[in-house]
């Protein structure tokens, strides 16, 4: 028994499911934290470098409140680190003329939540000046400059060694008859570069194999340079984003089998934890559409394309230079 190289997919949900994917990739790596406030009383707005902050029971000069803040994770929040919460805070409170910020509740990151939440009361406190000079001491400096100073980013390499679990998801047309999806196993080799913006490229190698009975494996190769998107959430978390245009190639264990070459869409995102400086581990899902040319005498309908796509989840290490 041989698989027949008849494998049809309908190229418009692909491109759909694609282009979905891509979205839901780019909005995870992108939302900021959900800002709620109360207001009581406004004031002409203040540069941000006026506003200063009073942690948790903390003694408070005399001060009138003017509302209240609170920065939540939204589920997917990735930008919320304790610097850029806090500086979001003092924007709004300046905003609205305070000079005062106090911290009424500091939620620190948990197995629940990776971000920092906190809670605070936005003060008009009366007599009071900040000490120009302080500020660049602690590096309150102007504005933008106190989340984006603190993250400066360096340059940096990555090489990704990962094993997983994937379903073709296109029909594919075998002696058992047609079958709709079919799970197989993942390999993965990556490599790549990121610079201090967080954008980088990659070089992307994955090796498919499924089983279709009595014998018989599908393989599916995929080698193909990316376009990577890196962000750091905290010293230990990464999220990362990748798309990418590559070489496919399928084969089947039977000596008879098809033999095929293509191009093929990459798109995946995944989290890395670092247990040090160098190692991490990490987690990604992925989708890969393949490409082939149809056989001669092969009929697809209008909205059909030859091809397999595939969509995985895969785990492995990390290591970092």
């Amino acid at each position: 028994m041989r698989i027949n190289s008849y494998i049809k997919t309908t190229s418009r949900k692909s491109l759909k499911h694609f282009t979905a994917w891509t979205c839901l990739c780019a909005t995870i790596t992108s939302c900021t934290p959900r800002i709620t406030t109360s207001i009581i009383q406004t004031y002409p707005a203040l540069p941000i470098d006026s506003v200063e902050v009073f942690e948790e029971n903390e003694p408070l000069p005399p001060h009138e409140i003017l509302g209240n803040i609170e920065i939540k994770d939204r589920g997917t929040t990735t930008k919320c680190n304790y610097d850029y919460v806090l500086y979001l805070a003092k924007k709004e409170t300046a905003a609205i003329g305070g000079n005062g910020l106090q911290i009424t509740n500091h939620q620190k990151p948990s197995w629940a939540s990776t971000c920092h939440q906190i809670v605070g009361n936005m003060l008009n406190i009366t007599n009071h000046e900040i000490d120009s000079t302080s500020l660049f001491l602690h590096e309150e400096t102007f504005g933008t400059q106190i989340y984006y100073n603190q993250q400066k980013r360096k340059a940096f390499n990555v090489i990704k060694a990962s094993i997983g679990i994937s379903r073709i998801t296109s029909k594919v047309l075998s002696n058992y008859g047609e079958v709709h999806s079919k799970g197989g196993m993942d390999l993965f080799l990556e490599y790549e570069h990121i610079g201090t913006s967080g954008l980088g490229l990659g070089i992307n190698a994955k090796y498919n194999r499924t089983s279709f009975g009595d014998g018989i494996d599908a393989n599916l190769i995929y080698v193909g340079p990316s376009l990577v998107y890196s962000y750091i959430t905290t010293a230990k978390f990464r999220w990362n984003l990748a798309i990418g245009l590559g070489y496919s190639h399928y084969n089947e264990s039977d000596i008879a089998g098809s033999n095929q070459s293509g191009f093929g869409f990459l798109s995946k995102v995944g989290i890395d934890y670092l247990f040090s400086e160098r190692w991490g581990i990490g987690i990604e899902a992925n989708l890969i559409s393949h490409r082939f040319s149809r056989p001669k005498g092969f009929q697809l309908k209008k909205n059909e394309h030859y091809g397999y796509n595939t969509i995985g989840l895969s785990l492995g290490f990390r290591h970092y230079f």
